[in-house]
């Protein structure tokens, strides 16, 4: 059986992996600017939770810093 993905989970993915994979030296990265640059790059209309836990989870596999600077009220609950 295989699986089938929807082509904007895979172009999310390596939007985030694109970001991930930018040099930035001992900086770390913040989260809500990923969030907002995988916006930007795809238009994704996943939840900023959902992209964020995306960041998150990729970001600590490549053992890449992240700074959580999300405030609680900034983005969309949906």
């Amino acid at each position: 059986m295989r699986i089938q993905l929807a082509p904007e989970t895979c172009n999310v993915a390596a939007a985030a992996d694109r970001i991930l994979s930018e040099p930035k030296g001992e900086v770390p990265l913040s989260v809500t600017e990923a969030v907002s640059l995988l916006r930007q790059k795809t238009g994704s209309m996943r939840s900023d939770a959902d992209l964020e836990a995306l960041i998150a989870k990729m970001a600590a596999a490549r053992g890449v810093a992240l700074v959580m600077d999300r405030k609680p009220d900034q983005f969309a609950p949906w």
